[in-house]
Formats: structure tokens, sequence, C-alpha cells
């Protein structure tokens, strides 16, 4: 699972939470959505309509700002608002 973040360049601490009678030892509080944004460019939408692969507009989408699911997960437990080991679980 490690390999595949790729490269770490820094180091990050992350929390486990302890659970407690509030939120019935589920170490979790409510709900927090993470989402996977896509901008679209011109690029993209002219890709799209063409049938370019999608590996191509991937790599489109990247260079577009797109933010992945597991980066929007890996934000959240860094911020504290989630685990590490959901963020990984459900990206």
């Amino acid at each position: 699972m490690a390999a595949s973040l790729g490269p770490v360049a820094f180091r990050q601490t992350c929390y486990r939470g302890r659970g407690c009678m509030t939120c019935a030892a589920t170490e979790f509080r409510g709900r927090r959505g993470i989402y996977e944004w896509l901008p679209l460019s011109d690029v993209l939408r002219e890709g799209i309509g063409a049938g370019i692969l999608a590996l191509r507009l991937r790599e489109e989408a990247r260079k577009s700002g797109m933010h992945t699911l597991r980066e929007a997960g890996l934000a959240a437990a860094f911020a504290g608002e989630t685990t590490l080991t959901e963020a990984l679980k459900y990206t």
C-alpha cells in the first residue's frame, strides 16, 4: 500500500482517535466527504468529445489541476479531519 503513495518528501504526524461515550467508541463524529475534483478545461472538453483514451485524459486533467480522491483523503487525514486508515481504505 505504501508504494502506491509514491515518494514522500516530508514527514507528517497522524493521530488515531481513542473513542469515547459520545462517539460510541467509533473514534468518529459526524461525516466528512472527500471528493475528486476535475476542472473541465477546453482541452479536456475537446478530448472527451474526440474520444481520447482515458490515460491521456487523466494526464491532461492533472495538468489542469485535478486532485485525486486519494489526495483529498490524505489532505483530510493530515488536517486531522479523518484517520489515515479511513483515507486509504476508501480511496
